[in-house]
């Protein structure tokens, strides 16, 4: 039962990461005027991968492949 909870925690903490990486994406494409500092495609490739793996572990713990 807890497995269920904290895995539907996971998903939905993945799927807002994906969500507000997506978000800060369009936004730069919409102000591609301003110059973006150095560490912006970092930002948003670890903010995708984050994403990602929240959404496995809500998956694996959810699945109850985890113990």
């Amino acid at each position: 039962m807890i497995n269920y909870f904290i895995g539907t925690i996971f998903v939905l903490l993945g799927i807002y990461q994906i969500y507000t990486t997506e978000k800060y994406f369009r936004q730069l494409n919409v102000a591609n005027n301003a110059m973006p500092g150095n560490f912006t495609p970092l930002a948003l490739w670890s903010g995708l991968i984050f994403g990602v793996i929240f959404i496995l572990a809500g998956l694996s713990f959810g699945l109850g492949l985890y113990h």
